[in-house]
């Protein structure tokens, strides 16, 4: 048999004993599927004998190009992903349950090649290299911005971006390394499936790179648990629906009903009956979002560590994160007034409002506040030069609550502010209707102050409950 019949065999292997050859056979089959899907010739041996032909091949030479890939591939990844900082990457790399890839495309002098990805839980991870050609984009040296879509999808509606995606660059000869985190974005999972990669925009230099990412789940078990626990004092009920155990993390996937849209309702923790903390408040995927009668249903997954495989309970931290309400607007045509927290007993009591030529001058209190350090004190001032505003009246309405931003040549977001009083909270916005923000012929009697109380008002924590898991 000469070399090229050994390296044949070696690719065609079928090795029963996976203890022996786990890793060499799912990296063959893996790159080998479609060269041998025609081939009828099978090897059936031993694992012993399938042990000494790769003995026998070590020491002469004869190795297989694809078997000396995955013998190299586990080490090379795993100490890519520890640069990266990421636990999970590296002990899927030590199990072989990473990809090797090998796709490049080149636009504009700008070679983009993906070398690796896993899908894990609802964790998705493609890392990369992109050559030193995007120094000359538009971006600082040493940094790299990607814009980018997923699945043929366009713009800032792609429905992979809505949980995030975290970048990390390493600066390498001859470019940057690179890695990006997404997460699944559907509830049901489908755990082999071809990604579709487009990268449209790099440091401002226009593309399209495009790619074709394989990504495939080997574990992901689904446990059923539909527990549903009430607080009808909040309007507000939590039903934990079910939990995904994949090979390196959990999800748990629940909905949550509310009368409010835009609270971020989730769990601050998860502890199992061991002890163990498998989950503090991180990003949550929300995976839909309806009105139903009374208020909205949010159904979320939340990423958790890999559960030990003896706990019997989990027990859940429900908490309202982020209470958001309608921000609060006044006219200025009248000189006392107060603006009022439609969620909380925080309010705003206006003092004085005056106009001493191109100054608008607005003294206040702040009711209700919490008590704050020296430090903190001078925090709550800085963020009140932002979080005043003057706002044509015929314009307030334009400011959208998801994304607010003051509308342009109507208004006026930023001013100086006074401690007049600590004690009292009393404080002193003054307004210049001459700086870079103009409201365009400006009245008192035309113009209201606005104001978002969403930013003070604390969060609320509900009665913890626990969910059985079964036997």
């Amino acid at each position: 048999m000469d070399n090229n019949e050994v390296k044949k065999a070696i690719d065609q292997l079928h090795v029963p004993d996976e203890a022996v050859l786990k890793a060499i056979q799912q990296g063959i089959n893996r790159n080998e599927q479609t060269k041998n899907a025609s081939s009828t010739r099978k090897w059936l041996i031993s694992g012993v004998a399938a042990a000494t032909i790769i003995g026998g091949t070590f020491t002469s030479g004869f190795i297989s190009p694809h078997m000396n890939k995955v013998l190299a591939q586990a080490p090379l990844v795993g100490d890519l992903y520890k640069k990266f900082g990421d636990d999970m990457g590296a002990n899927l790399a030590d199990q072989h349950l990473v990809t090797s890839l090998n796709e490049t495309s080149t636009k504009n002098g700008v070679e983009v090649t993906l070398t690796s990805a896993y899908f894990d839980g609802d964790v998705v991870s493609v890392t990369g290299h992109v050559n030193d050609a995007v120094d000359n984009g538009m971006n600082e040296k040493g940094e790299v911005s990607f814009d980018m879509n997923f699945e043929n999808e366009k713009g800032d509606s792609d429905i992979w971006k809505n949980g995030g995606m975290t970048k990390k660059i390493n600066k390498v000869n001859g470019g940057y390394d690179f890695q990006l985190i997404i997460t699944y974005p559907y509830d049901e999972f489908n755990t082999n499936l071809t990604l579709p990669i487009t990268i449209r925009d790099i440091n401002g230099i226009k593309g399209d790179w495009n790619f074709d990412v394989p990504l495939t789940q080997r574990e992901n078990e689904t446990i059923v648990v539909n527990h549903t626990e009430n607080y009808p004092k909040d309007q507000t009920s939590f039903t934990v629906e079910k939990i995904n155990k994949a090979n390196a993390s959990s999800t748990l996937t629940y909905k949550v009903f509310s009368p409010y849209k835009r609270d971020q309702i989730d769990f601050k923790k998860a502890v199992d009956d061991k002890g163990n903390v498998l989950y503090t408040f991180s990003n949550t995927n929300v995976l839909t979002e309806r009105k139903v009668e009374g208020g909205y249903i949010k159904t979320i997954r939340n990423p958790f560590e890999k559960l030990p495989k003896d706990i019997k309970s989990i027990t859940l931290y429900p908490a309202v994160m982020d209470i958001r309400e309608e921000p609060v607007t006044h006219s200025l045509n009248a000189s006392t007034f107060t603006l009022k927290s439609k969620r909380s007993d925080l309010g705003v009591h206006v003092q004085d409002v005056k106009q001493n030529g191109n100054k608008v001058v607005i003294t206040y209190v702040l009711e209700n506040f919490p008590k704050r350090s020296r430090s903190q004190q001078e925090i709550l001032k800085k963020n009140l030069e932002y979080e005043l505003w003057l706002v044509d009246k015929a314009f307030v309405n334009e400011i959208d609550p998801k994304n607010p931003g003051p509308p342009k040549h109507h208004s006026i977001s930023k001013s100086n502010v006074t401690t007049l009083n600590e004690k009292t909270n009393q404080f002193q916005s003054t307004f210049y209707l001459d700086g870079d923000e103009k409201i365009e012929n400006f009245s008192l009697n035309k113009t209201s102050l606005y104001f978002d109380f969403s930013v003070y008002i604390e969060g609320k924590e509900f009665k913890p409950f626990t969910i059985k898991l079964p036997n």
